[in-house]
């Protein structure tokens, strides 16, 4: 009895949209590329035997660590990510 959808692309891009049209309140996932995608409520950790729910709030990523969303992008990009590899001898610090 729980309705469900299959994503037409990622899977991570499909829940941000549900999110931003107000059909779901947050996101479930270990995949950070929701954050990418504009997600702005973001639950981590939920299936692990820690017990221990991460989440994730786009506005306290802007507020403590000035990361919008284009910052993530450029982030995923200098770091690597499904999409591409990275640039080689970038890690977080330098990026």
């Amino acid at each position: 009895g729980i309705p469900w959808i299959v994503a037409p692309g990622e899977a991570e891009a499909q829940c941000v949209y549900l999110q931003k049209a107000g059909q779901v309140d947050g996101i479930i996932t270990d995949d950070s590329d929701a954050l990418v995608f504009g997600g702005d409520r973001l639950y981590r950790h939920f299936f692990t035997n820690a017990k221990k729910i991460t989440l994730f709030l786009q506005r306290d990523m802007i507020k403590e660590l000035n990361l919008d969303q284009q910052r993530l992008i450029v982030l995923a990009v200098l770091l690597g990510s499904d999409y591409c590899p990275g640039v080689n001898g970038i890690g977080p610090v330098k990026a």
